[in-house]
């Protein structure tokens, strides 16, 4: 299988490692909101076999 080359992956990587991180930003709070959120209202089962299984 050949790789897929993606220019400066490395500085975007960080770049959103900051993003997410940085309080400023908010971006923790926004991909909660906009991704994890919905997942848990829409399916608490995932959320209940989570919480037991660890």
């Amino acid at each position: 299988m050949r790789k897929l080359w993606i220019p400066f992956w490395s500085s975007i990587k960080l770049a959103a490692i900051f993003w997410l991180i940085i309080p400023g930003f908010h971006g923790a709070y926004y991909a909660y909101q906009r991704f994890v959120r919905p997942i848990v209202y829409m399916h608490p089962s995932i959320v209940r076999r989570l919480r037991h299984s660890a």
